[in-house]
């Protein structure tokens, strides 16, 4: 088994897990779950920024590293857990951020500060009827963040040829939406089973993007 297949199999096993766990309603069980994918990304990350060895690929590394703790606090129920777990994933997106356009280049900071001010404005046109006060103004920072995130994302494939890191920034921001869909408008396991595939998808291929970084 190569030091590739074994961390992939370890995602989608845990993915499988959690859905299976989110169907049946098992909190414990859906945690573990998504601690063993979120683990194998993390996994498969290391193995490649051993391969590149540069700043762009440590900071992207750092990034896949927070967002697999924040996976577990999000687990949790309560707001509590979901403004902890927003949190955790605002500075996985920003580590991720800078090591993609310090591979990037300058120009892409630009597009990456305003695909995030599109993000804030059209999450907060979005949410503002179900959300208010501090909740609503974390939820459009985060989305700040992720939209800066897969601009820059699309910016270190376009420099590198990695087209991975793009689709996998672009992915990892999409299942965002599903987050939401399940803790705001109570879309529950549906959701789930759109957003987990999409998240751990997205993770993935960043992780092996971080070896052209």
């Amino acid at each position: 088994m190569t030091g590739v297949e074994a961390p992939v199999i370890a995602v989608a096993a845990g993915t499988a897990g959690a859905l299976a766990a989110a169907a049946a309603d098992r909190r414990a069980a859906y945690g573990v779950a998504k601690a063993v994918a979120s683990g194998g990304f993390v996994w498969l990350a290391a193995w490649s920024a051993l391969a590149s060895r540069a700043v762009p690929a440590a900071l992207v590394l750092a990034g896949l590293a927070v967002a697999a703790l924040s996976d577990v606090v999000l687990a949790a129920p309560g707001r509590g857990a979901l403004l902890a777990g927003f949190g955790g994933f605002a500075l996985a997106h920003l580590l991720s951020t800078a090591g993609f356009l310090l591979r990037a280049g300058g120009p892409w900071a630009l597009g990456a500060a305003l695909a995030g001010a599109v993000a804030a404005w059209a999450v907060r046109r979005w949410l503002a009827a179900r959300l208010g006060g501090r909740v609503l103004d974390a939820v459009t920072a985060y989305a700040a963040v992720a939209g800066a995130l897969a601009a820059a994302g699309v910016g270190a494939a376009w420099a590198t040829g990695a087209w991975q890191l793009g689709l996998g920034a672009i992915l990892v921001v999409a299942s965002d939406l599903a987050v939401a869909a399940e803790r705001f408008f109570g879309r529950g396991w549906a959701a789930k089973a759109v957003g987990l595939p999409v998240y751990y998808a997205g993770q993935v291929l960043v992780a092996l993007g971080i070896a052209m970084l």
